[in-house]
């Protein structure tokens, strides 16, 4: 079950019953309630049944229980019916709560960008997104709102993180990035392990690691400036030990491509001729 505390500043709060659901709705950072609107009037909910299969609801204050907006309830489908996996999540909504703007698989594999308008008339369309600087492959990962039409679009490119600063035209139903915030020189080939935008000093936080740097803390400011707040390091080895590994991304018998990376001893180490070689299988590339 879904509560929400709602009241005026001054007042006594009163506790509101959003939805109920039995199916525990466990599986992403932004499930239950993946999106609220700025007077807190409505609410876009989503119930997942397992990867990829969610359906969204859309609360609004007054109206009683969560009306379906996308997606096919589990209790209402009949026996052996298909349903695309939409993975719809990190909902936001526009400006005068015209339309959501959302993550989804709906139209790619390697998810992209849709938006749902809140007329109650229209399917989710597929958004265009323009000024990627990344090459190679991967998924579009995470959205947030910064402020205004502003957004934090991210993505998982061959096991490395890329976010970037960007502008949603929603009539046109276009996202255009405007600026690398991670991915390139300092902040490349790393993970990203959590970020933070700060409305106030229109600037973010972040943490991030490498494969030769425990997760540092950076800031980036308004004009670009990226400041190193932590000097953690691995305990016991010397850095220039370590590997930082390369691409070594392939084409399957089938042609599908495989994302990869190699490491190869560090060049300080001095190996020479045959070196033992270590395959690990994993998952991916959502998780590296």
């Amino acid at each position: 079950m879904v509560e929400a505390i709602q009241g005026r500043l001054g007042e006594k709060p009163e506790l509101s019953r959003l939805a109920s659901s039995p199916y525990g709705n466990i599986g992403g950072d932004d499930h239950y309630v993946s999106a609220v609107n700025k007077d807190h009037t409505k609410a876009a909910l989503i119930e997942e049944y397992t990867a990829g299969d969610h359906t969204l609801f859309l609360w609004e204050s007054g109206n009683g229980e969560a009306k379906l907006i996308c997606g096919a309830p589990l209790d209402q489908r009949t026996e052996d019916e298909e349903v695309a996996l939409n993975d719809i999540a990190y909902c936001q909504f526009t400006e005068q709560d015209k339309g959501l703007l959302f993550r989804t698989a709906l139209f790619e594999d390697t998810k992209g960008l849709g938006y749902l308008s809140l007329d109650g008339k229209s399917e989710p369309e597929p958004v265009g997104v323009t000024g990627q600087v990344h090459s190679g492959q991967g998924e579009f990962y995470k959205l947030e709102h910064l402020k205004d039409d502003r957004y934090l679009v991210q993505y998982n490119i061959d096991g490395g993180s890329w976010g970037y600063e960007g502008v949603f035209d929603e009539n046109a139903r276009q996202m255009q990035l405007e600026r690398v915030l991670w991915g390139q020189g300092k902040l490349s080939n790393g993970t990203l392990q959590e970020s933070n935008y700060d409305k106030g000093t229109d600037s973010f936080v972040l943490s991030l690691s490498t494969a030769t740097s425990p997760a540092q803390i950076y800031s980036i400011d308004r004009g670009g400036q990226i400041d190193t707040h932590t000097s953690e390091r691995v305990l016991g080895i010397p850095q220039e030990w370590l590997s930082p590994g390369e691409d070594a991304s392939f084409d399957s018998f089938d042609g599908l491509r495989v994302s990869a990376r190699l490491y190869l001893p560090a060049e300080a180490l001095g190996f020479e001729g045959p070196r033992s070689l270590v395959y690990y299988l994993h998952g991916g590339p959502q998780s590296q």
